[in-house]
């Protein structure tokens, strides 16, 4: 009966009809269906699927999804590195301003940095209560009022208060602008992270520029050759500007030029206040990133993770850590120790050029890591530049002292440190699900030990010889390669790294490092039929729109219509004759 053509119309015909009434149907049958048509070669994984479609993506439309905060973010890191960068420039003026000696004005950079960590760590808590944009907004206008405000502070303690607010609003912004960029990329994150840190390196580029500028006069040089502290103290101790100005012209005109860099920065960074505006106005006021569903799915998440995302976490903020500090430490007594090793008739002359040289190759190592980034993934890029840190302490450490080879060590170590910060942000991402509580452990670290690490080498320096400082940063940067090495090797752990490996996992997990390191190949196939029996469950469970019981029901009622309409066609098959079996089956139907 089975092989009569007019039984086989009658079955496609019911079949079609049957489908479209119940297209659900169609799924619960090849859900359930053998694999008796063969494999299709060409077939790739889950996580394999996952992987080419996020190499094969392009960066430029999630930019253009996000392109307003992007931009807004970046900006406000190029805020960042504006106020960070003028304090150090415009010390000598601001020992002036305060009356007091320069030696006693350095208390201004120490309040500014402990003002800059508290705020990195109390911010995570600060975005549980307070909506980003709000906060963001509230800061960019705090900034550039901070900047006025300093011109009018006559007194250390003023001053010092002044910058500590500066300090709480860069932290503040540090913690705010990373979080943000990250949850909106999350895994993408990678270049759009080294694209803010540019921002930053291009606002501390200027804003020196710009007080250079003004306090480099013929007339400033003149009164900071002097004993101008005590001069000042005793001649200008309660007299006013105008006062000064009308008594002795020359020291009025130096004052007031000590004031002006502060205003042309505020005034540049307006436009950066009202972009900010616009897009709290254009987004809302308190809209946040995550938030209802979301969160639900990010503590899910933490809780697959396991306890191994706390050790990825602690490791990665120990690489936060050290990295952030020796960029610190080498910016800031590579001059110093270099005055001291290079014995020359211009050595101070020259090595007054070594600050500038490392802070110009950073900014061409970051705005090179946009588009490296979007090219290599971060585990090829911290590794990258880890290989380059060592080679530029070995250089360090040989040619100490000669001044080219310094200059090349220096061109080096800015260009490949440059990297490292934003990639391990954007490769903790891939490892483990970045909430705001871990935020704040790696914004915090690296605060930490961009404050830390600077005091301890020159401490070394003092108390042992300037010869110590090389010895001790490349120490640092041994440790800073291992600590990376154990990072990537537990982070290579966790479920979620599973969904981003890249051709450099495949040597990660060969020789010595597989003693470290589980196949995943073991745990594949499980989750990919997990993944597979997930349509069919929801199937019966009834995801689709119906209950899998009315289902059955409504399914059954079909087969015995079909079987009825068979038997009645049967008994009139003579009477019609062997002519369009499909027509026919049709019309009955």
């Amino acid at each position: 009966m089975a092989s009569d053509p007019f039984d086989m119309a009658v079955s496609r015909a019911q079949q079609q009809q049957t489908t479209q009434q119940f297209p659900s149907v169609q799924y619960a049958a090849a859900a359930t269906e053998p694999e008796t048509a063969g494999k299709d070669e060409t077939a790739f994984t889950e996580p394999q699927q996952q992987r080419r479609a996020s190499k094969g993506a392009s960066h430029l439309p999630q930019f253009r999804r996000h392109a307003l905060k992007t931009i807004n973010y970046c900006l406000l890191f190029c805020l960042v590195g504006m106020s960070d960068a003028s304090i150090g420039a415009a010390l000598p003026g601001l020992t002036c301003l305060a009356r007091t000696s320069e030696q006693r004005a350095t208390l201004i950079l120490f309040f500014h940095e402990i003002a800059v960590l508290l705020m990195t760590v109390f911010s995570g808590f600060l975005n549980r209560k307070v909506p980003a944009n709000l906060v963001m907004t509230a800061v960019s206008v705090l900034v550039p009022t901070c900047f006025v405000l300093v011109t009018f502070c006559t007194s250390l303690p003023s001053m010092a208060f002044i910058f500590s607010l500066m300090g709480l609003a860069e932290g503040c912004l540090e913690f705010f602008c990373n979080t943000q960029m990250i949850f909106l990329y999350r895994d993408s994150s990678g270049p759009f992270l080294q694209a803010m840190f540019f921002s930053q390196s291009v606002g501390a580029l200027v804003s020196p520029l710009i007080i250079g500028s003004f306090m480099s006069k013929p007339l400033f040089r003149q009164w900071s050759n002097c004993s101008l502290p005590e001069e000042l103290e005793s001649a200008i101790s309660a007299e006013t500007l105008s006062d000064i100005v009308q008594r002795d012209p020359a020291l009025g005109e130096m004052l007031s030029r000590v004031r002006y860099p502060f205003y042309v920065i505020a005034v540049l960074q307006i436009p950066i206040m009202l972009s900010m505006f616009y897009l709290s106005y254009k987004e809302g006021w308190t809209q946040e990133v995550t938030r209802g569903a979301e969160q639900e799915d990010e503590l899910e998440d933490r809780r697959e993770e396991g306890p191994s995302a706390y050790l990825v976490l602690a490791f990665a903020s120990a690489c936060a850590f050290a990295l952030d500090g020796l960029l610190g430490a080498f910016s800031s007594l590579i001059y110093t120790f270099s005055t001291h090793s290079v014995q020359s008739v211009d050595s101070e002359a020259r090595a007054a050029y070594l600050p500038a040289t490392f802070w110009g190759f950073t900014l061409i190592g970051r705005l090179l890591g946009i588009f490296i980034s979007a090219r290599l993934s971060s585990v090829h890029i911290i590794f990258l530049d880890l290989v380059g840190l060592l080679f530029s302490a070995t250089l360090f450490m040989i040619g100490q002292k000669s001044m080219a080879v310094l200059f090349l060590s220096t061109m080096l170590t800015g260009f490949f440190i440059s990297h490292c910060m934003p990639a391990l942000l954007a490769l903790t991402e891939q490892f483990i699900q970045v909430t705001r509580d871990r935020a704040t452990s790696l914004v915090a670290s690296a605060a930490f030990g961009e404050a830390v690490l600077p005091v301890l080498m020159a401490a070394v320096m003092n108390k042992i010889h300037p010869i110590a400082y090389p010895i001790f940063y490349s120490v640092f940067v041994v440790i800073a390669v291992i600590l990376c090495f154990f990072f990537v090797s537990l982070g290579y752990q966790t479920k979620k790294s599973q969904f981003n490996e890249s051709r450099f996992d495949s040597f990660l997990r060969s020789g010595f490092f597989a003693r470290l390191m589980p196949k995943k190949e073991e745990t594949m196939p499980m989750q990919s039929m997990q993944q597979q029996q997930q349509p069919q469950e929801q199937f019966w469970q009834g995801d689709a729109g119906f209950q899998s019981a009315a289902h059955d029901e409504a399914f059954e009622q079909q087969q015995q219509q079909s079987s009825f309409t068979v038997q009645s066609q049967q008994r009139n098959r003579r009477a019609f004759g062997d002519d369009s079996f499909d027509e026919l089956a049709n019309r009955h139907i």
